[in-house]
């Protein structure tokens, strides 16, 4: 999230503009059960999966909550639509966040527990819905992701860039924490370095749109761009799944920390390449340019004289 200001400025991209907020929404989001889960499941078995679920609590609670609060601020400050006081502000808030679909979810099977519900508990037809549900959920989000995209080549250059600068600064997070750790089991730093590859989430979408659709009756800009968002979703997962995919297939050697530091640099270095050498290009051009004027002004002198 906090790179998302780096990224502002050396792109070139409004501090505070449309096409910022919504990458500080997506960047620093991930969605393992679309990338993640499955590898690690299949090359490390369930005990490794129940600590990555373990992981995702806080993940969720970023995407689902803390995502969503800000895009409201966010809503509220650039559509310049005014509170009447705090205490309608926190009121809007709190209706805003449990209104919110997956919150309600959340809540109703928090609540089922409770009450001593559960998968076990239910009726075989309700958990044979419950499962076919679940195994139509990723299909759906990959059609829905496939059938909305708008390819726009000089916007993908720039979500390219990002998307391998956001894995560059993963693996240097992982790195970090592996070398401040000291961690020597294996399963447990194959986990450190995958789950930050996962992709982008595509709760944020659902808030942006959400966010948007509140504000289509005003006159000023939307909150989000929408069509850069899916964008980066859909360049984001494919992008992952190789990632993930090649290091488990590498297995525990991918746990070395010099490793993960030289992928680190490498991936940064990759995507601030092609965006440095366009600058450099830009200044050689408008240096060349200037003396050609300089010396079209300088014949045009001497012609007068």
């Amino acid at each position: 999230f906090i790179s998302v200001y780096f990224l502002a400025s050396f792109f070139k991209l409004e501090k505070n503009g449309v096409d910022v907020r919504t990458i500080k929404m997506l960047l620093p989001s991930l969605a393992p059960g679309l990338s993640c889960f499955p590898f690690i499941l299949e090359y490390f078995g369930e005990s490794t999966l129940a600590n990555a679920a373990i992981a995702d609590i806080g993940n969720k609670v970023f995407v689902l909550i803390i995502l969503y609060l800000l895009a409201l601020k966010w809503y509220h400050k650039y559509e310049y639509v005014e509170y009447s006081g705090k205490g309608n502000k926190l009121k809007s808030l709190a209706k805003s966040l449990i209104q919110e679909p997956v919150n309600l979810v959340i809540i109703a099977g928090i609540g089922m527990l409770l009450i001593g519900i559960n998968y076990e508990t239910m009726p075989s037809f309700l958990r044979g819905a419950v499962d076919r549900l679940s195994m139509m959920m990723t299909p759906l989000v990959l059609v829905f992701i496939g059938i909305s995209v708008k390819l726009d080549w000089k916007q993908l250059k720039v979500i390219w860039s990002i998307l391998l600068f956001r894995s560059g600064c993963a693996f240097l997070f992982s790195g970090l924490v592996l070398m401040i750790s000291q961690i020597s089991d294996p399963m447990v730093a194959m986990l450190i370095i995958l789950f930050p590859q996962s992709s982008c989430s595509f709760w944020p979408y659902a808030h942006m749109s959400a966010i948007n659709k509140m504000g289509e009756d005003s006159e000023k800009a939307k909150t989000f761009n929408l069509d850069l968002g899916m964008n980066m979703l859909a360049l984001s997962l494919p992008l992952s799944t190789l990632i993930i995919l090649a290091l488990s297939t590498y297995g525990e050697k991918s746990a070395d920390l010099l490793f993960v530091f030289i992928l680190s640099g490498v991936l940064i270095t990759v995507s601030l390449i092609p965006n440095l050498l366009r600058r450099i290009n830009t200044k050689f051009f408008d240096a060349k340019e200037v003396k050609m004027v300089e010396k079209k002004e300088d014949v045009l002198e001497l012609n007068r004289s």
